[in-house]
């Protein structure tokens, strides 16, 4: 009688023992995250070193980073915007809350000082995520006076977020540059003061609207004005006459515009996008109503690509390239000569044969 009674005792500690452990929490306990937090991290790291270093620059240039997740339907499934200083922190990652699956994942980034783009609020399907550039209107059309904000788009098509117990899923998000630093100088070799509001700069082009994979969507026709201008004279040396310095006269001005495209070359074969709607630089003199200078941008900024880029994609090279500098020469008539176009340690001089 005693020994089943021990018998019993020992089979109820047991069952009590089975069923206390059927009831233990699982991988979220306090008892598992003494070994480890047993749960799943996504997040997103963001990389812009589409440039001419190939060197990562950002956390020294974004500002703002709105991501969206659209499902295999093109369905918003999750939105999030992280901004300021947290971006510049060493490892920077956005985590994401998703229940696991197929993704895709599309950003729009940048600095947010002028409020240059407008991205929507609440997209719903992956075609309502685009950029639209603001602009102002006058009676002959769009236009913008302002430096932008600096845009960037990124793209990750179809990113498993997997199924799992545990553990930290990381994806790096590539981001492309969508706006671009025009500075142009106009040199009067004759030693006559120019002043700096004497000329009207302004860019050309249909580049206002961008889609949610980065191509262009039909837009208005844009003027981009400069937005800063200055003049100067300095001393130059002249060549082969040691000590001889001569007066040179410049005008100075900056413009900013929206993404450079292959679409706007006027050598662009198999398309049917008219010259006239492409992009160009116009230099034009307020003082006689006459054009002094107006050429086809995204053609200049091609033949900087050079020997050792030639086997880079056109279009690669455009969204590398975010800073161009071309110099104009003015004879005593304001009408140009030579023109240079400086990128980087590139430079490509022209001669003006209307001359």
């Amino acid at each position: 009688m005693k020994l089943s009674s021990y018998i019993h005792g020992i089979c109820l500690k047991l069952s009590l023992l089975l069923a206390a452990g059927s009831l233990l929490p699982g991988c979220d306990s306090l008892i598992y995250d003494g070994e480890g937090d047993c749960k799943v991290t996504y997040r997103v790291r963001f990389r812009y070193d589409r440039n001419l270093k190939f060197a990562d620059a950002f956390a020294s240039e974004v500002e703002s980073v709105t991501l969206c997740l659209f499902d295999e339907q093109g369905r918003i499934v999750w939105r999030k915007t992280e901004q300021g200083e947290a971006l510049k922190a060493e490892g920077y990652a956005m985590e994401v809350d998703v229940a696991p699956g197929t993704y895709d994942l599309v950003a729009w980034c940048g600095s947010t000082d002028r409020n240059s783009f407008a991205i929507p609020a609440g997209p719903v399907r992956k075609q309502e995520w685009t950029a639209t550039l603001n602009r102002d209107r006058a009676s002959d059309g769009a236009f913008v006076r302002e430096d932008l904000d600096r845009l960037y788009h990124g793209y990750l098509p179809a990113q498993l977020f997997a199924k799992a117990e545990e553990g930290v899923f990381t994806y790096t998000m590539p981001l492309t540059k969508d706006t671009n630093n025009v500075r142009v100088v106009l040199q009067q070799l004759s030693g006559e003061a120019m002043a700096k509001d004497r000329f009207t700069f302004r860019i050309t082009a249909e580049n206002g609207r961008m889609d949610w994979n980065n191509e262009l969507l039909s837009d208005e026709p844009i003027t981009y004005y400069a937005w800063h201008q200055q003049s100067g004279t300095a001393g130059v040396d002249v060549p082969d006459m040691p000590g001889t310095i001569t007066s040179l006269s410049a005008v100075v001005a900056e413009l900013t515009t929206a993404r450079l495209t292959v679409r706007d070359r006027t050598r662009a074969a198999g398309d049917d996008f008219p010259d006239e709607r492409r992009m160009y630089l116009t230099v034009s003199d307020n003082d006689t109503q006459r054009v002094v200078a107006r050429v086809p941008l995204v053609d200049y900024a091609l033949m900087v690509k050079g020997e050792n880029r030639r086997d880079m994609d056109d279009q690669e090279f455009l969204d590398r390239m975010d800073e161009y500098n071309l110099v104009f020469v003015l004879d005593a008539n304001m009408s140009w000569v030579s023109m240079s176009v400086n990128i980087h340690s590139w430079k490509l001089v022209f001669h003006n044969k209307e001359i």
